[in-house]
This record gives structure tokens, C-alpha cells and sequence, in this order.
């Protein structure tokens, strides 16, 4: 029993600290999304051969997707006015700057970023390392701060605090509901905001990063 838990904490040590590290370490940030969706095809196999039922995830009562539509606008307005007072200068640039790659990071960022990484810190973490953990609190807590410091990897602090506060969001939506349809879709919907209003500057290394620099 004891060997158990010291394999699964140190599988979080490896994926909390050590990727991270890497991908900084030889400047890896553009694989960022590559890697998620490596990470998210290792975690389908392991649910699959856990039989875990997708199908389930669909079964979702009309009682919490009223939840999330509220939860959604209520954080979305906090940062519509946080970005509008505190950063004007990126305010609603990215859209304005370049439409075509705005409208392809809407209809990409769900599928190819948002879906991999709930199906992994999500789906994956509850599924393999929930065990270790007595407390549902504790669960949650350390599901946010792993998914928080693994953002470092943009090296930025901005992203890491954002980060933990939407890592508790989802990781409470997912103990509570277990659908990983309705985490991606508050991911996304969040995410897609996020990059629309001009905090996705912070996300992002490469293309996206260099049409706020013609600001």
C-alpha cells in the first residue's frame, strides 16, 4: 500500500514540477498545446481501459448548466472590468488586431486546448490520484495548484493566479458533477473570453503574442 501512494505522488511531482520545468528549461512553450493533447491521448487510454463512461458525461441536469451560465457571466464580467480599468491597453485588442486568427482561436482553442486539459486534470487526476486524498477540499485544492503551476510554464505570475482560480472552478464543477462535457464547455466558454478581451496576451508565446506587439 505504501509503495501505491508513493508511485502516485511521485507521478504528481513528475507532472507538477518536472514537465513544467522542462518546457521552460528548452524553451517549449509552443509545443504547449501538442504536448496537452499528448497528455489528454495518454489519459483517454487509461479511462478507457478503467471503463470510465464517457457517455455519462452527457447526462447533466438542467439545474447545474444553469449554474455554470451563471458562474460563467458572473467571472466573465469580472474581467470584462478588471481588463477594461486595470489593462486598457490590451482591451478587446486581439479581435480588433487580427479577426481571422481570433475566429480560428474561437473554434480551435475548445476542441485542441480546453477539451485536452480537462480530460486530463480533470477526468485523468480524479480517476487515477483522488485516492490519495481523504479530503474533498484537499482534493480540489491540489487539483487547482498543480493545474496552476503547471501555467508557469508562460512565466508570468498573471497566469499562474488565473490559473489557480479557474483550476478551483473546474476542479469543484467536475468533484460535484463529473461531466467533463460541462467542465470543457466552462473552460472554453471562460478561456475563449479570456483571449477575447485581451488577457490571452499572457497565454500565449508566438503567433498570437506577436499581434499584441504591433500594438
Amino acid at each position: 500500500m505504501k509503495k501505491f501512494y508513493f508511485t502516485r505522488i511521485f507521478e504528481l511531482l513528475i507532472i507538477t514540477f518536472f514537465i513544467p520545468f522542462i518546457i521552460i528549461f528548452f524553451n517549449l512553450q509552443k509545443l504547449a498545446v501538442p504536448i496537452v493533447i499528448f497528455a489528454a491521448i495518454i489519459a483517454f487510454v487509461y479511462l478507457r481501459k478503467k471503463n470510465y463512461k464517457f457517455h455519462s458525461c452527457l447526462k447533466i441536469k438542467q439545474k447545474e448548466i444553469k449554474k455554470s451560465f451563471y458562474r460563467i457571466i458572473l467571472i466573465c464580467t469580472i474581467l470584462f472590468f478588471f481588463t477594461y480599468l486595470f489593462l486598457p491597453k490590451n482591451f478587446i485588442i486581439f479581435p480588433y488586431l487580427d479577426l481571422k486568427l481570433w475566429i480560428l482561436t474561437m473554434i480551435f482553442y475548445p476542441i485542441f486546448s480546453a477539451f485536452p486539459q480537462e480530460l486530463f486534470f480533470r477526468s485523468f487526476f480524479y480517476e487515477r490520484y483522488s485516492i490519495i486524498f481523504n479530503n474533498k477540499k484537499f482534493l480540489i485544492l491540489i487539483n487547482a495548484l498543480i493545474f496552476a503551476i503547471v501555467h508557469s510554464v508562460y512565466l508570468n505570475f498573471f497566469v499562474v493566479i488565473l490559473a489557480f482560480c479557474g483550476g478551483i472552478i473546474f476542479a469543484r464543477n467536475y468533484y460535484y458533477n463529473k461531466s467533463i462535457f460541462l467542465v470543457t464547455m466552462e473552460h472554453a466558454l471562460i478561456g475563449n473570453f479570456i483571449f477575447s478581451i485581451g488577457l490571452g496576451y499572457y497565454f500565449f508565446h508566438g503567433n498570437i503574442k506577436y499581434i499584441y506587439s504591433l500594438m
